[in-house]
């Protein structure tokens, strides 16, 4: 996510400098819901893979959580730097509520 975040930020400069990312190849609509998909998407792999559904019960709100931000930021004129550093806090705090609900399991 936070690499998908940062190219949709960019996308204008790295227009200018030719850089064929992938938001660039794409377009913000595309990128933009990736985004989206690429938050919710680990909780929901747990469901689907069978895995415990304490794990899913602790990150689902969390990125539900996210998501609304993440709407309200690339909603807006110019995406700012803000929302890379929520992309990373939502990181962070996955790998937390994994080890937590892990924690739990056992």
């Amino acid at each position: 996510v936070l690499i998908a975040v940062n190219n949709y930020r960019d996308v204008e400069e790295d227009l200018l400098a030719r850089k064929m990312t992938l938001a660039v190849r794409l377009g913000r609509p595309v990128v933009k819901w990736m985004i989206f998909a690429m938050t919710v998407a680990p909780s929901l792999l747990v469901l689907v893979l069978g895995g415990p559904i304490t794990w899913f019960l602790i990150s689902f709100p969390m990125a539900i959580v996210f998501l609304m931000l993440e709407i309200k930021f690339l909603e807006s004129a110019g995406v700012s730097s803000a929302l890379l550093g929520f992309s990373a806090l939502h990181l962070i705090l996955f790998v937390f509520a994994q080890n937590l609900a892990m924690a739990l399991t056992w």
